[in-house]
């Protein structure tokens, strides 16, 4: 009887401390949000509420889940009142959980919010592809009004093959990817769009052509134009200067830190500053290539940096006497780091006339003028390759 009456007490001690335990529980729980309200956009929108009367809530976050299956979380700190959420490629309606999250990570009660979308933003990008040829080469363009973080996906096909090619973007507006290296045949163009959250476009034909042929001008009977063959008022910048000299400007070696060649020139003069280069023939551009020094002793690289150019402008003639400016150029680092180095080792590359793709008029002598560097406190300047492509005499 004894045993037994220990056991009816020890069961309500148990009863009332999970009775307790539960209160607790609640008391602990922060408040939910108030006031939730949704303004959609494409692929998502922004969620809007008020805070409770609460000063344990850290932050605020939804949870919502995607067509595929994923789970998605977002979060806002105390000090916002809103929180955006994307990824739907669809009109649908679709639920929302929001809570209050206190600093011991208890979570509040839901606040049920149903929302629908204005729609994917794949699609519209996709429709606003347009294609056109360039020089051994085709121009993607595209808008992307939302900013969505898109991959496009570019299939090129030829008679015999089909080719992938794809570029990364987030920027908002007109964006564009140049399509290289591309010869004298037809090429026929599909794409589509894809988002980090495997949502897909449709696939588009954007059209075929034939790009436009040039090639690149040969070097070995470029000379600079000595200054008594140039007209009253232009003069060339220093021919050598240190360890740089003008020559090594179009000598085919590109300056890089394993051969440590000094294979670049300094201009020691100043900005503008104008070098007159005879290329030996007549010839017609349409686009080029220049390469950054990269190697300074103390530095790992010195690309885009101190007085490497970074605008500058080609000037062209016929007779040393009457010049027209076809292109001015400014080098414009790419904010990835990565892929800052691996454009400055390919090469920047410039068509002359951006906007409508066609050669320059014919020419001989070409003044290449420096206008500033990344370092302009520094009167110095250098560049290590120029490379010009375009049609010889021969093929106008």
């Amino acid at each position: 009887m004894k045993n037994y009456s220990i056991t009816i007490y020890m069961l309500l001690i148990l009863l009332v401390s999970c009775k307790q335990n539960e209160s607790d529980d609640l008391t602990l729980k922060p408040k939910p949000v108030l006031n939730a309200k949704f303004e959609p956009n494409m692929g998502g929108g922004i969620i809007s509420y008020d805070l409770p009367d609460d000063e344990s809530i850290h932050f605020v976050k939804a949870v919502y889940t995607l067509k595929a299956g994923q789970t998605i979380e977002r979060a806002s700190s105390y000090f916002s009142t809103s929180i955006e959420i994307d990824g739907y490629d669809d009109t649908s309606e679709h639920e929302v959980k929001l809570y209050s999250v206190n600093y011991d990570g208890i979570l509040s009660d839901p606040v049920l919010l149903k929302i629908k979308t204005l729609g994917s933003p794949l699609d519209d990008i996709v429709e606003s592809f347009n294609i056109t040829p360039y020089f051994s080469s085709a121009k993607l363009t595209w808008e992307n009004e939302a900013g969505a973080w898109v991959q496009i996906i570019i299939e090129i096909e030829t008679k015999d093959r089909t080719v992938i090619q794809t570029e990364y973007t987030m920027n908002t507006g007109n964006n564009e990817m140049v399509i290289k290296n591309l010869s004298a045949e037809n090429y026929h163009f599909k794409g589509y769009v894809k988002d980090k959250y495997g949502n897909e476009s449709k696939k588009v034909d954007i059209g075929s052509f034939i790009p436009y042929v040039d090639y690149k001008i040969d070097k070995s009977d470029w000379n600079y134009v000595p200054n008594h063959e140039l007209p009253e008022g232009r003069v060339n910048s220093d021919l050598i200067f240190q360890e740089g000299r003008l020559t090594k400007f179009w000598d085919d070696m590109i300056d890089d830190a394993l051969l440590n060649n000094l294979n670049f020139f300094v201009s020691a003069q100043g900005f503008p500053f104008s070098y007159y280069i005879d290329l030996g023939r007549m010839v017609k551009i349409s686009r080029f290539k220049v390469w950054q020094r990269e190697k300074v002793w103390s530095m790992p690289h010195y690309y885009y940096n101190g007085q490497n150019l970074k605008t500058f402008e080609l000037w062209i003639s016929k007779d040393k006497i009457n010049w027209e400016r076809v292109r001015r150029a400014t080098i414009i680092k790419p904010m990835s780091e990565t892929a800052a180095l691996e454009e400055a080792r390919e090469g920047h590359e410039f068509v002359i006339y951006p906007d409508d793709p066609k050669f320059s008029p014919e020419f001989r002598y070409l003044e290449f003028r420096g206008i500033e560097s990344f370092g302009m406190e520094d009167q110095y300047a250098c560049l290590s390759e120029i490379t010009l492509f375009g049609i010889e005499k021969k093929d106008f």
